[in-house]
């Protein structure tokens, strides 16, 4: 998982995906070698794979806000601006309970997520995103 997470830092996703490929082949439970390889997917435009990644470290651990936020942004680059804005606002619904994501990360998903529902006619109350 290390050697792979610093192929990803170098941008050698390929070496990187192979690397937690064989993390994962030893620990199919691995939730760092799922979300690791999905945001590697995700560098690499292979937002379907980052998807099933991100959705799998959800299987795992229902309560991972990075996860909803990295899905929701594999899922907005897919087009499924639906399924993305479900996962943003879900992301910033357990942040507040546990979970870092940074504050830009939070501002620009506030933002998102309120310019989306007032794009779509949705009222929108004040902290309630």
């Amino acid at each position: 998982n290390n050697r792979g997470y610093s192929y990803a830092r170098l941008g050698m996703y390929d070496l990187a995906i192979a690397d937690y490929d064989r993390v994962l082949e030893l620990d199919a439970h691995n939730i760092h070698a799922y979300h690791n390889r999905g945001i590697s997917y995700d560098k690499k435009e292979a937002y379907a794979h980052a998807v099933a990644d991100f959705t799998q470290v959800l299987k795992l651990d229902p309560s991972n806000a990075n996860a909803f936020f990295n899905r929701g942004s594999a899922l907005d680059a897919l087009g499924d601006f639906d399924a993305a804005l479900r996962d943003y606002t879900a992301a910033l619904e357990l942040d507040g309970a546990s979970v870092n994501l940074s504050g830009a990360d939070r501002s620009s998903l506030r933002s998102l997520t309120g310019d989306t529902l007032r794009l779509r006619g949705l009222r929108v109350s004040q902290g309630s995103i």
